[in-house]
């Protein structure tokens, strides 16, 4: 689990969100990220970014038929097409992912 933390960190993405957590703070750059995540209530972006996914899946597949986006998926689906096909491996991680975490505990 420590290395899967270190990794997440490690991302230009969430080198910049948690260089301005540190900033906003006002802790020393090199202070704990998981320090940080926790003290400003936030989560790595990764998490919220496959939170959005699912959350975004989920409302392509309620929209009505007749509508081109539904009709993409639908296409998508039957082609297989990358995209798709990622989307099924992170729908299985529906139910740790859909919850907002933060969110629950307060």
């Amino acid at each position: 689990q420590k290395n899967f933390l270190k990794s997440l960190g490690g991302s230009i993405q969430e080198k910049v969100h948690l260089s301005f957590l540190k900033w906003a703070l006002g802790v020393h750059r090199k202070a704990s990220n998981i320090g940080v995540w926790g003290e400003s209530g936030r989560s790595p972006l990764f998490y919220e970014s496959i939170r959005l996914s699912i959350n975004y899946f989920k409302r392509l597949e309620n929209l009505d038929s007749t509508c081109l986006v539904s009709a993409a998926l639908r296409e998508q689906k039957k082609l297989k097409l990358p995209w798709f096909t990622r989307m099924k491996s992170v729908l299985q991680l529906d139910e740790t992912y859909s919850k907002d975490h933060v969110a629950a505990f307060h």
